[in-house]
Formats: structure tokens, sequence, C-alpha cells
């Protein structure tokens, strides 16, 4: 049997990871999981003769297999796809992205899989109010919307979040909130936007609002240059200032809000 969990949701994979290990254990008195992580170039081969060789206790075979796409895709295929139907071998797979061609049987029964999507604004809300619950936390419908605007789906952010305000008080409003001075980060596109206003203020707030959500200074260098057709020498020369060392990007960025008309 395979069980396969991916999806950038790790918060939510990673807990059902350790619930399906934790229950293995409790089947298996005590023993747990034989753990592959296929960054070792030998495991593959390990996990081979795991498969294959009888178990020395009369118990279910259990295994993890860590770091799935580093290893030869074609024999672990072939491995994986010998025991799919095997209620005597257990292997529980975790990884954030889809699998890839080859592996592409682990999202088709049957296999068991479970993908773990980042949540919906509207499940992200439930989500937070269960896990203050959990926490013996009463939160304000007010603040957990507050919550849910300044995390936008970063389930393991809220999570320590909430923990970090579980040793703060049993109740949390909104003022409480306002006080931990917790701000919505701006909206990245909005302020991309802002760097090519006519009016120089706007540029340097959008500039300013652009640093504090830290996305690459690189990466938000390129999309604006895919943007401003009209400055496309302008932004070539910059790029080659970038890749000759001569400024970075981040400087390119202040310069551009700074001189763009």
């Amino acid at each position: 049997m395979i069980i396969f969990l991916y999806g950038d949701n790790d918060y939510l994979r990673q807990n059902k990871k350790q619930e399906i290990i934790l229950k293995s254990q409790i089947k298996n008195n005590g023993f747990k999981p034989r753990v592959f992580d296929m960054e070792n170039e030998n495991a593959i081969y390990d996990f081979k003769d795991f498969i294959t060789n009888q178990p020395i206790f009369d118990i279910s075979k259990s295994a993890v297999i860590e770091n799935l796409y580093l290893a030869d895709a074609t024999l672990l295929s072939k491995l994986l796809k010998s025991i799919v139907d095997d209620e005597n071998i257990r292997v529980l797979i975790s990884e954030e992205k889809a699998p890839t061609k080859n592996l592409n049987f682990l999202i088709k029964e049957p296999t068991h899989f479970f993908e773990f999507k980042k949540l919906s604004s509207r499940n992200f809300i439930n989500f937070i109010k269960e896990e203050a619950n959990s926490m013996n936390i009463s939160i304000d419908d007010e603040a957990v919307r507050f919550l849910s605007d300044v995390y936008n789906g970063d389930s393991w952010g809220i999570h320590t979040e909430l923990q970090k305000l579980s040793s703060f008080k049993n109740h949390i409003s909104k003022e409480d909130l306002n006080k931990l001075n917790l701000s919505v980060a701006p909206d990245y596109w909005f302020a991309i936007n802002g760097l090519k206003s006519q009016v120089f203020k706007n540029r340097i707030i959008a500039m300013e609002k652009i640093f504090s959500i830290n996305e690459a200074p690189a990466k938000t260098f390129n999309i604006l240059a895919s943007q401003v057709k009209n400055k496309s020498e302008v932004m070539a020369k910059y790029d080659l200032m970038a890749k000759s060392g001569l400024l970075e990007y981040d400087e390119i960025l202040i310069d551009f809000a700074l001189s763009y008309v």
C-alpha cells in the first residue's frame, strides 16, 4: 500500500504525515517506520531490499520515503508499483509538488493520495477558529478576519502566531492585535503599478511597500522591465549594470523610482 501526500499547504500535510506515522507505530507495537531518504544514493537499493525481504517479526512493514524526486524515477517507479496493492507493506510519501510523469500513478488509484492546497479565504478563517479553539483561545470575529488578511493562507504562520498569542491572554480582540503592531502585507502587484506612477510621491511609497514585502529585487525588476515597454533601452542598461556588478537590483529599483517619468 502506498500513501502519497502532496501540495503546498505544508502545515496540514505534515500534520497528516505525523498522524499516519503515529497510527502505524500503534498498529506495529511501537515499531517506527523505516525511513529511506533518497538524497542518499544507496537508499533506493536499501528500499528494494526492504520490500523484498521477509520481516523478522510478524508485523506489517512500514516505511517513509523522503526526497522522492532525487531518486532514479524509472527504478523507483518499478519498485513502488510492485507493492501498490500489497496490504502487508505500507509506504508513506510526502512531497510539496505533484509527481513527475514516471510517478504519476501516485495520484491515481489504487494509491491512497491526498492533496493539501492553500486554503481558500473562507476555509482559512475556519482553520484559524479551529486552531484557536484547540489552544483554548477565545478570539473575536473581527480579530479572526484581520489575522486571515495578515497571514493570507499561511497555515504555519498563523499556527505560530496563535501559539504566541496563547501565552499572552485567553481572549483576543482586534484591539489586542493592534497593540502587537500586526499589519496586513501590502499588495505586491498594486505596488509594482505604483512604481510606474507619474507622481514622484506615489513611486516612493510604492518602492517602500515593495521592500517591506521582502520579494527578491531581481524578481521585481524583471516584472517591471516586462511592463515598461517604452523604457526597454533604459531597463536593458540597468540589467547590464546588475549583471556586471556595478549596481545591485535593489539600488536599481531605487534609482528607477527616483527618476521614472
